[in-house]
């Protein structure tokens, strides 16, 4: 992190000490200050946060989700086409995740006949609101006016930090009852816990990592209050393990002896594909 912040201040000093490059960005190539608002609609794909252990029984799965985010950022854009971004953000982000047991033969094998009979299920759901800061850097292009007229090509990468302001957490004991050697066998079956971003707001915060890309257009257009206008495409993951989004669930089964025998999670990974709309309110 501390290089990438490094690159995004030697990138806003070059745009600042070598004003007199001739690559052509705008007709009047002259640096630009934009204050932005977007929203950004998005598709989690959350089935890539499905880590099963190998073991006997995968218990575990989830849907891909959609979510949002809301955001207002500084945009700096020199003479040679560098865009300098910061920002914040606020978004949603929903999970959803079942367990389902079909058959318990897994518990007690001798007795595989009669526990194959019964299944479990439980979904766990939540929905998760964050705020979040943003430093991003890219390039712009003018695009042949044969082409688009007066559209530029803009390319941004960056990351996030994302702190979790509201979620909750659930969790849920399966114990089995049955007649094992002509007494009443009782045993913990299973256990599952949820957890999606932070049901205690503010009091105390979960954070995490994301790297950000970006891919769109943008157009100046003088309108009203609204000086320029850009859609694109951006797209999000979590950084390392240990920083990946703030949603988990963890499911483990038992043997008849209580020996925990397979270990299932559900980890957001922050992966999402999104379409940005943002409006530039005021520019220089």
């Amino acid at each position: 992190m501390k290089k990438l912040l490094i690159f995004l201040c030697l990138l806003f000093i070059s745009g600042q000490l070598y004003p007199q490059n001739n690559l052509s960005r705008q007709n009047d190539e002259s640096a630009q200050t934009h204050i932005n608002i977007y929203y950004t609609p998005q598709l989690y794909f959350n089935k890539t946060g499905i880590f099963n252990d190998g073991n006997a029984p995968d218990v575990l799965s989830t849907k891909n989700t959609l979510g949002y985010n809301l955001g207002l950022d500084y945009e700096r854009i020199t003479r040679q086409g560098i865009i300098l971004n910061v920002g914040f953000h606020y978004g949603k982000q929903k999970h959803t995740v079942d367990v389902n047991y079909k058959g318990l033969a897994f518990f007690d094998p001798s007795e595989a006949a009669y526990l194959n009979q019964f299944n479990l299920s439980r979904n766990f759901k939540g929905t998760m609101g964050y705020i979040g800061m943003k430093f991003m850097a890219g390039y712009q292009w003018q695009i042949p006016r044969t082409i688009l007229k007066h559209w530029q090509l803009e390319a941004k990468a960056g990351f996030a930090l994302r702190l979790s302001i509201s979620g909750g957490s659930d969790s849920q004991i399966w114990s089995v009852q049955y007649q094992k050697e002509d007494s009443t066998f009782i045993g913990w079956l299973a256990d599952g816990a949820a957890n999606f971003g932070n049901e205690r707001g503010l009091a105390s915060l979960s954070w995490s990592h994301n790297a950000e890309v970006y891919l769109g257009l943008s157009k100046p257009i003088n309108y009203s209050f609204i000086k320029n206008l850009s859609v694109g495409v951006c797209a999000t993951y979590g950084i390392g393990k240990k920083y990946r989004g703030i949603g988990d669930v963890l499911a483990t089964s038992y043997n008849y002896h209580g020996e925990r025998i397979s270990e299932d999670e559900y980890r957001t990974q922050d992966f999402s594909l999104g379409i940005r709309l943002a409006l530039g309110l005021w520019y220089k």
